[in-house]
């Protein structure tokens, strides 16, 4: 059982920067889409962390055996795809939102949006997305940014940085 919403937050704020669409939410896990008032397309959020290529062909397998909900359309809300998987993707039709690239591939009969959300863009561009540090020297690289985060740090000035308590 799942607790919370369905959608993400983060795809309201994503599809808000997109002009001239609307958006409503239908249930837990659908939006309904229109654009400048047009008529409305009906996706279904599908909350995927990663997905890689492999999984995104059998998705794309999988969808076809079972077609049944015409009038429900996929749309993956993702991390972040790789070239290959957006191709993938855009080429069966299959709609998708990135969070950290603000990458956005909204398709059905009438409508196609493919573009770069200004809001993922920006997060990524200003540094205040989540780092990608890895092992014992990213856990302190990571732990000196926090602790001084308000503080202007420069490489060559990071040895003569003030200290923390706990560091003494």
């Amino acid at each position: 059982m799942r607790s919370g919403p369905r959608i993400p937050p983060w795809i309201h704020r994503a599809l808000d920067h997109v002009t001239g669409l609307t958006i409503s939410p239908s249930t837990d896990d659908t939006l309904l889409i229109a654009i400048s008032g047009g008529r409305q397309h009906t996706f279904e959020v599908l909350n995927m962390p990663t997905l890689s290529q492999e999984k995104a062909a059998e998705f794309v397998r999988n969808r076809q055996k079972i077609s049944t909900q015409k009038q429900k359309a996929p749309l993956i809300a993702v991390r972040k795809l790789s070239a290959s998987t957006r191709q993938l993707l855009r080429k069966e039709g299959i709609s998708w939102v990135e969070e950290e690239t603000g990458v956005c591939f909204l398709a059905g009969p009438g409508l196609l949006i493919d573009t770069k959300i200004r809001d993922g863009a920006e997060r990524q561009a200003s540094g205040s997305g989540q780092a990608k540090l890895r092992g014992r020297s990213g856990l302190v690289v990571e732990s000196v940014l926090s602790f001084f985060r308000h503080e202007r740090l420069l490489v060559k000035r990071l040895p003569r940085a003030p200290r923390s308590p706990r560091g003494q």
